[in-house]
């Protein structure tokens, strides 16, 4: 059975390579890829630490979300190892279908759709009409909340291939 899928990409170290790499590693593992626009943003809690790069990845998938999280963990690592202020690549499971799951290490759908720009916006980009599986809001609506109009965050000039 063939799952519709969503991943939240950043990074704020060698920005450009590091986002390319995953998109590669993803498109790799499965296939044709629905991807946002780039979007910069500043770090959120952490004093110091760079801008990121943040985009949201579409895709199917016959893995398990479980299968699909260790996998994106995998190719977070190979990218470098991370801290507070420094992180080359962070890959998270957003959305597995309608799925609500909060067991296995999962948290899906994650709650940064609802509470962070660089989340919400380039998921409304590429989902916009799509039902969020716990609010039944669509995410186009969603990403115009006031929590997430406050947040800044803009379109970056760094284009990526299969950008729509």
């Amino acid at each position: 059975m063939t799952h519709n899928v969503f991943v939240g990409i950043g990074s704020n170290v060698d920005r450009e390579r590091n986002i390319l790499t995953g998109l590669d590693a993803l498109r790799e593992h499965f296939g044709d890829l629905k991807l946002s626009g780039i979007y910069e943003s500043v770090p959120v809690g952490v004093v110091g630490a760079r801008n990121y790069y943040n985009l949201v990845a579409g895709f199917e998938s016959d893995l398990s979300p479980v299968q699909i999280n260790n996998l994106l963990k995998k190719i977070e690592k190979k990218a470098g190892q991370r801290d507070k202020r420094n992180c080359p690549l962070d890959i998270d499971l957003l959305l597995f279908d309608d799925l609500v799951d909060r067991s296995f290490g999962l948290n899906i759908p994650r709650e940064d759709i609802t509470e962070y720009a660089y989340v919400a916006i380039p998921l409304a980009e590429i989902a916009g009409d799509q039902l969020h599986p716990e609010t039944g809001e669509s995410f186009g609506k969603s990403c115009q909340s006031d929590k997430i109009a406050i947040q800044k965050v803009w379109r970056s000039d760094f284009q990526h291939l299969g950008e729509m």
